[in-house]
């Protein structure tokens, strides 16, 4: 009967750390998500911001409706900045488009304790400029 002792403790040890591991997976695995949809967000409202900077010279002379890029990248790094996010604006080559490209970093809670202390996240969203 002695050889048995402590067979149970090596048991409970494993499986507490197997349960600290799975709920550290759950709770680093939501806020990973949670960072993804916000740098979807973020995106999505840069490249809005970039797409209203509209080239109000050449549409006064009676020109097509185009971004102006300089303006527009202006637009989106001011709302990345705001928003505390990093990025960058390309406008399409027809002066009608602006993506805008947003990385997030997410502190890890509970993956830190296994030496993971980031996940990053990106996302990508475009903005088209509407003539009517």
């Amino acid at each position: 009967m002695t050889r048995d002792r402590g067979s149970v403790s090596i048991l409970f040890a494993a499986g507490l750390t197997a349960i600290i591991m799975i709920i550290g997976l759950s709770v680093d695995g939501g806020g990973r998500l949670r960072a993804a949809q916000r740098a979807q967000d973020v995106a999505a409202e840069a490249a809005r911001a970039g797409g209203q900077a509209v080239d109000v010279a050449r549409v006064l002379a009676g020109g097509p409706r185009q971004l102006d890029p300089a303006a527009a990248e202006t637009a989106v790094q001011d709302y990345l900045r705001a928003a505390g996010a990093t990025g960058s604006a390309d406008v399409s080559d027809d002066l009608r488009h602006v993506t805008v490209h947003v990385t997030l970093v997410y502190h890890t809670r509970m993956l830190s304790l296994v030496g993971i202390a980031t996940l990053t996240v990106a996302a990508t969203a475009t903005a088209a400029l509407v003539s009517t």
